[in-house]
């Protein structure tokens, strides 16, 4: 008797896909706030004309020259 086909398994291809090489940017941490700070955020985000992103980056980097710490490396 021939053994029977291998079933179950992932498909070729499927899954998430490779990265770009090192270098890479990573998450480096999630913020949990409430639906009306997150709102907030957006809407002072958009009002600076950019994302919640940029706007964090954004204020690290006013934080640090602020408290007269280096300023934080290129993303």
């Amino acid at each position: 008797m021939s053994e029977p086909k291998k079933r179950g398994g992932p498909r070729p291809g499927s899954g998430r896909p490779q990265g770009s090489g090192p270098g890479r940017i990573t998450t480096t941490f999630a913020v949990k706030t409430s639906p009306e700070y997150k709102t907030w955020m957006g809407e002072f985000a958009k009002h600076l004309g950019g994302t919640e992103a940029d706007l964090f980056r954004e204020s690290m980097k006013a934080l640090a020259a602020a408290k007269g710490f280096r300023a934080p490396p290129l993303r």
